[in-house]
């Protein structure tokens, strides 16, 4: 019995060995495992540090892009904002001139009374340049029929006096 017994041991023994040998190479493999995850992983690491690193870059690139351009853009909208406003003074200022060399309503009023008035003196002076005129015309035109009926009464004496 004691033989069987050590025969037993002997296989345990064995299949121990056995085991410890996979239990080896399963810690190798496993550790092998590791070390290619923590590569991997650092791999990953850098990759994805160097693409955020770009982004970054970037980004910063097109925040500067629009901060100028929005700067531009804002000199821009001043120097116009200026430029209308000058000319809005420019403008009030004219209209102020105008009202200020303007005349108000009376007074129109009675310049155009004026005015009405010597339209009359004048229509009436000119009505009776009209009557002088005709009547002169008339004294003329009686005079020239005397002077006519005159010289055909001599005419007509002076074909029969002969």
């Amino acid at each position: 019995m004691a033989e069987t017994v050590n025969q037993s041991n002997e296989g345990v023994v064995a299949r121990v060995s056995v085991l410890e040998e996979k239990v080896t190479a399963l810690t190798i493999l496993m550790t092998d495992k590791f070390n290619s995850f923590d590569v991997a992983m650092v791999l990953a690491t850098s990759t994805v540090e160097k693409t955020l690193s770009a982004a970054l870059v970037s980004q910063d690139k097109l925040t500067t892009a629009a901060f100028q351009a929005a700067k531009e853009a804002l000199k821009e909208a001043q120097g116009q904002l200026a430029e209308y406003k000058s000319s809005s003074n420019e403008w009030r200022a004219t209209l102020t001139d105008l009202i200020s060399k303007g005349m108000l309503r009376p007074e129109i009023e009675s310049l155009m009374r004026a005015a009405n008035d010597k339209e009359g003196l004048l229509e009436k002076r000119v009505n009776s340049l009209e009557i002088t005129r005709g009547e002169a015309t008339g004294k003329a035109a009686a005079y020239a029929s005397i002077a006519g009926f005159i010289g055909v009464v001599a005419a007509i004496i002076g074909h029969f006096w002969h």
